[in-house]
């Protein structure tokens, strides 16, 4: 247990560090104690799904293309890419588009995401992307741990 007079110990991707004073009641109580005053990052999402009839070479080109941007763009803090799932449940029926493949890309804050899209290895995968595909949706979010962001929905206008 963690006594109200010691410091907490606040870890980021980034660093870690502590903070200076004693916790109040509700800190304490709080599992996620070690990443909820701090943690937050930028996704970017999008979702796509490839032109009817590409050839294999130009899904190949693509691939190496976003594989090259991922490797080379050191703002991006993590990136996963994959295909969907259905497990027929009664929302995949409310689809109107079915979008086959999801790209996440993390990034520590708003200014890591800029430098990502005006870096050439961007430009780059923006022109091989958007001859390749038949469609997209593409959006960026700022995420808290979970509290924080139930709080910013609460507060939501």
């Amino acid at each position: 247990m963690i006594e109200p007079d010691r410091q907490m110990l606040v870890i980021t991707a980034a660093n870690a560090r502590l903070q200076p004073g004693p916790l109040d009641s509700h800190e304490l109580s709080h599992p996620a104690i070690a990443t909820q005053a701090t943690a937050t990052m930028i996704v970017h999402v999008v979702l796509f799904r490839l032109k009817p009839g590409l050839s294999e070479d130009a899904r190949n080109t693509l691939a190496a293309t976003l594989a090259h941007a991922t490797r080379e763009i050191p703002s991006i803090r993590r990136a996963r890419i994959g295909s969907r799932i259905t497990i027929g449940r009664a929302y995949e029926q409310l689809m109107t588009t079915d979008y086959s493949f999801a790209a996440i890309l993390e990034f520590d804050d708003r200014s890591a995401l800029q430098t990502y899209l005006d870096h050439p290895a961007h430009e780059q995968l923006a022109q091989r992307f958007y001859a390749s595909v038949g469609e997209a949706l593409t959006y960026d979010f700022e995420l808290w741990e979970s509290d924080e962001g139930l709080e910013r929905i609460r507060d939501a206008v």
